[in-house]
C-alpha cells in the first residue's frame, strides 16, 4: 500500500533560521500535519522557492503561504485553503 502525499509541504533552506522560525510559528498556530522539504539539490525547487523560502504549500489546490508569516496568518492560510475544499466539491 502506498503512502499518501502530504497535503502542506513547507519548502526549506539548508540552515535557514527563517525556515526553523517557521517551523515554529507552524507548531504555534497548530497547523495541520506539514512535511519539510529542502530545495537543495532540487534544481526545480530551488528556481521556483530559492531567495523565498520557507514557503507553506497547499498540494490539494497549489496555493502558497510565503515568508514573513505569524500564527494568525497560518490559521486564515489553512481555513482559506480547506473552505476552498468545500467550494471545489
Amino acid at each position: 500500500m502506498s503512502t499518501p502525499s502530504p497535503r502542506w509541504i513547507l519548502h526549506v533552506g539548508e540552515e535557514c533560521e527563517l525556515c526553523d522560525r517557521a517551523v515554529e510559528v507552524l507548531a504555534a498556530a497548530h497547523a495541520p500535519d506539514f512535511v519539510c522539504i529542502g530545495i537543495e539539490g532540487d534544481e526545480e525547487l530551488t528556481l521556483r522557492y530559492g531567495e523565498r523560502v520557507p514557503v507553506l504549500c497547499d498540494t490539494r489546490n497549489g496555493r502558497e503561504l510565503g515568508w514573513p508569516f505569524d500564527v494568525a496568518r497560518v490559521r486564515a492560510f489553512v481555513d482559506e485553503c480547506r473552505q476552498t475544499d468545500g467550494a471545489m466539491r
